[in-house]
């Protein structure tokens, strides 16, 4: 984590790079996360994603965007994992998708969609987008020199300029910096001998994707076992042998099916994470929180609660997760809901 003074000065940094709109006789001019410059409607009203489509709908959420999304979700998001996308958005679940395998966009779709702006974090398919006539925004989690957690503020300062949705994206802003600063506050100084050894792992492939997973875990007090490993483009691949050497005194998995692994594994039944209770299954709203989402300081919150039960309680975790849910993505939830969410089965 960063104190406020260096993230403020790393946020203008980030904002001389990525220029303001340049208002333009029907439109602005706004420059994207590769430097492209794109024309856009002032305030567009119809919007599509192609290539990271559940992450980049979770900002588009928070930004009260969401009934303006044109089109549907690709194969890999209809399943129980991302049942809130067609919640918080439920025509999603009647538009087409507009990409197929590894996320080629379905050009042809799109332009019978008409969107007035396209999101997509897929550098490879712009030419494709742009020789089809279509104002692709590129969105990019991994900027240079950036923390996770600045480029995911980026990630809003540059939606909320694109869609004329700039109060939405800087009450969001603060809103995630009060969440993260309420932790550190608590976590700050701690030293390593109380600070839990801590693995977040995908136990069907055994990867995790570094960058994220390691910021939200340092985040929350936590110390990562993989914080020191080379990693492959964010991707970390981990083995068997590894985890069992790692030996982590807490345990975190992606998905229900995970645990259900991890229980007819015998091979893992005797780590430390699962000889004291301390295994837990990251919770999945708009998108995973452990991966890239406008959800994030959701799961630092979340995963700092774990890590130190007595310094978080679960009501106020409850709480933080109910008050978000209500002001951004308007859709209050009751505490049964809360905690369906919380603890996924």
């Amino acid at each position: 984590m960063i104190d406020r003074g260096r993230r403020q000065a790393l946020m203008t940094l980030l904002a001389l790079a990525v220029t303001g709109p340049t208002h333009a006789s029907g439109g602005r001019v706004i420059t994207d996360m590769a430097g492209r410059r794109v024309r856009l409607p002032i305030r567009p009203r119809r919007i599509a994603t192609v290539g990271g489509v559940p992450a980049m709908n979770s900002f588009l959420f928070a930004l009260g965007a969401g009934e303006a999304i044109v089109n549907g979700l690709p194969n890999f998001a209809r399943k129980p994992q991302w049942r809130m996308q067609t919640v918080l958005a439920p025509h999603l679940a009647k538009q087409p998708a507009t990409q197929g395998a590894h996320a080629v966009p379905q050009v042809e779709t799109l332009l019978q969609l008409r969107p007035e702006v396209v999101f997509t974090m897929m550098p490879q398919h712009l030419p494709l987008l742009e020789r089809a006539g279509l104002p692709a925004v590129y969105l990019s989690w991994k900027e240079a020199e950036a923390e996770p957690a600045t480029s995911i503020r980026h990630t809003m300062h540059l939606m909320g300029e694109c869609l004329g949705r700039e109060e939405q994206a800087a009450a969001y802003r603060d809103w995630f910096d009060t969440v993260l600063d309420s932790v550190t506050e608590r976590v700050d100084g701690l030293p390593d001998s109380v600070r839990p050894r801590v693995l977040f792992c995908h136990l069907r492939t055994f990867s995790q994707q570094f960058r994220i997973v390691n910021d939200w875990i340092a985040a929350a007090g936590g110390l990562s076992v993989t914080r020191d490993l080379p990693h492959d483009n964010d991707h970390l691949s981990l083995s068997l042998e590894q985890v069992l050497a790692w030996d982590p005194e807490v345990l975190l998995l992606w998905s229900p099916a995970d645990r259900e692994r991890l229980e007819n594994d015998p091979r893992l039944r005797h780590l430390r994470a699962v000889r004291e209770g301390r295994v837990h299954v990251a919770p999945s709203g708009a998108h995973p929180w452990a991966s890239w989402t406008a959800e994030h300081p959701l799961m630092v919150r979340w995963a700092a609660q774990h890590f130190f039960p007595d310094r978080f309680s679960q009501e106020e975790l409850r709480r933080t997760v109910r008050d978000f849910y209500t002001h951004f993505y308007q859709h209050p939830m009751d505490v049964r809901a809360v905690q369906r969410l919380l603890t996924p089965a």
